[in-house]
């Protein structure tokens, strides 16, 4: 994705993937959390206890967002650097 190649499995575009599939997985299995059999509780805040359900939902938010963060700036910074095929490309 966007030039950007992971060397190897402990890559953090890989391992923040690989996490976020694991916790959506639990959270959409019935019964996985409280939220699957109570859906007004996705409206309670994270920080009340026992609100695993919620902190899970935040996490899988900041592993997706992570996942696409990282591949963009390398893009972005291999653009600045003008190590990038497209760098010379003037815009329209």
């Amino acid at each position: 994705m966007y030039g950007y190649a992971p060397e190897t499995t402990k890559d953090p575009v890989i391992q923040a993937a690989d996490e976020a599939t694991r916790l959506v997985t639990i959270l959409f299995d019935f019964g996985g959390t409280m939220i699957s059999v109570l859906p007004f509780l996705y409206y309670v805040p994270a920080w009340v206890p026992g609100a695993k359900g919620k902190r899970m939902i935040e996490k899988v938010k900041r592993l997706t967002h992570d996942a696409k963060r990282i591949p963009l700036e390398h893009v972005t910074a291999a653009l600045v650097s003008h190590q990038s095929p497209l760098s010379g490309i003037s815009p329209l």
